[in-house]
Formats: structure tokens, C-alpha cells, sequence
């Protein structure tokens, strides 16, 4: 097994290690808890410090296992996303493997390729996540099941498009360098840039909040049409802006 396999099978487990024994917590805990004062207190304190408050009031009807389960999905992507995509290119140019992917295919074929290949394997692990956890939480009753399918879906399908978002920016950065290690090291700065930004508009000016990897969530869990809309369109824009960037890297820099 190569080094290259032993990552991405170790990548492929960190959502069951994480998101899914955060969520099985949230749902073993007795009903008292569910339905405190004290715990709707902290499930709203959380909200409205992560979005404003039509979102907040949007996802007031969701179940609170799947909503904490959303949010700590949406925390781990960024990190995640960047582990499993920092490599897809620049470990390919070092050695030596893009020289014989490009003789069957253009640059930018090769770019939205890996990028397609790169979204599927990281949506299909966190639609087993979360599709566990609903199993889980429809078999002790913790809410109907069509209101945790209902919601199940929605939340996934945002965690899914945040993903796809981070996934372009991280294959440009892979794109940047041959060394793995300085494509990572870039991605971090990158993540860092980007969270501060975040954090920045939403204090500051939040009607520019949303326009980014990592702040793209509030618009898909708005609630309004125009505004999930809007997020849709922010994701193909980063999406089709990263891949054109990093063929046209590839291009200049001649790294065949």
C-alpha cells in the first residue's frame, strides 16, 4: 500500500472519527437534556454567533442533533478538504505522473477531472456520516422521520456544496508548486486569509459576508430561495475560477 493510499484511507475514516461520535454524544444524551432551557439557550448562543439572525431563525425548527452535527461538519471541512486535495497535483508533477496524464488529456480536463473525482469520494464519506446519524436518531425516536430527512437533506446538501468550494481553492494551491509540502504550508495561509476575512465582514459589513469557501454555509442555510440561489452561484464561481486558474498554471509554469 502506498503512502499516497495509507492518506487518503486515513482522510477517508477522519469523518467517522470525528463529526459522527460528536453527533452519537448529542444523541445519547437523556430527553431532559434535548429540551432544556439551558441547552436551547446554548444551541441558539451558537447560531447567532455563526450567522445572522434570518438564518438563525431559519434553522430554529431543526433537530439539534442534526444541527450540531452541521456545524461541527462545516468547522472540518475547510481542514479537511485541504488534507485530502493540498497533494492532487503538485505530488503528480514531482513525480513525474502528469507528463502521461496530459498525453490523454488537456490541462484543464485534468484539473476538473481530479477535482469531480476529489468531490465525490468527500461528499460520499459525509453522506454515510450523516446518514448514520440519522438512522441512529430516527431508531430512538428523537424526531419524526420525514422532519429528520426533510432537514437531513438540506444540511447535507450545504456541507456538500461548502465542501466543493474548499475543494477548488485547495487544487489551485496544489497547482502552485512541486512540493507537496510548500502546497500545504500555502493552503494554511490560505485557510487562515480566508477565516480572518469571515470574520471581518461578518462583524463589520455582513451584507459581503458569504462570498467566500468558507462563509458560503449562510447563504445555503438561509432559508430564502434568492439567497441559497446566490450561494449556489458563489460556489460555481470559485469552483470554475479555481480549475481555470490552476490549467492556466500549469500552462505557464510548463509543468508537464
Amino acid at each position: 500500500m502506498t503512502g499516497r493510499l495509507k492518506t487518503r484511507l486515513a482522510l477517508a475514516a477522519l469523518p467517522f472519527l470525528t463529526v459522527l461520535p460528536v453527533a452519537l454524544i448529542v444523541i445519547g444524551a437523556p430527553p431532559e437534556r434535548r429540551v432544556s432551557i439551558e441547552n436551547a439557550r446554548a444551541i441558539a448562543k451558537v447560531i447567532t454567533r455563526a450567522y445572522d439572525i434570518d438564518v438563525a431563525r431559519h434553522l430554529y425548527g431543526c433537530p439539534t442533533v442534526l444541527l450540531w452535527l452541521t456545524l461541527v461538519t462545516l468547522n472540518l471541512t475547510p481542514t479537511l478538504t485541504l488534507a485530502v486535495a493540498y497533494d492532487m497535483v503538485s505530488a503528480d508533477v514531482r513525480s513525474g505522473a502528469i507528463g502521461m496524464m496530459l498525453t490523454r488529456s488537456s490541462r484543464l480536463e485534468l484539473m476538473v477531472g481530479k477535482a469531480f473525482a476529489a468531490t465525490a469520494v468527500f461528499c460520499a464519506v459525509l453522506g454515510v456520516t450523516h446518514a448514520m446519524v440519522w438512522a441512529v436518531a430516527i431508531g430512538r425516536g428523537y424526531d419524526s422521520p420525514l422532519l429528520m430527512l426533510k432537514w437531513g437533506c438540506l444540511l447535507l446538501c450545504a456541507t456538500c456544496g461548502v465542501g466543493m468550494a474548499n475543494l477548488a481553492v485547495w487544487m489551485l494551491v496544489s497547482s502552485l508548486s512541486r512540493r507537496p509540502i510548500v502546497c500545504f504550508w500555502v493552503g494554511f495561509g490560505v485557510l487562515s486569509l480566508l477565516t480572518g476575512l469571515h470574520a471581518e465582514a461578518h462583524a463589520k459589513a455582513p451584507s459581503w459576508d458569504g462570498f467566500t469557501p468558507v462563509s458560503v454555509d449562510g447563504l445555503l442555510l438561509s432559508g430564502q430561495a434568492l439567497r441559497q440561489w446566490r450561494g449556489v452561484g458563489v460556489i460555481v464561481a470559485w469552483y470554475v475560477a479555481c480549475l481555470l486558474s490552476a490549467a492556466t498554471c500549469l500552462r505557464v509554469r510548463d509543468l508537464r
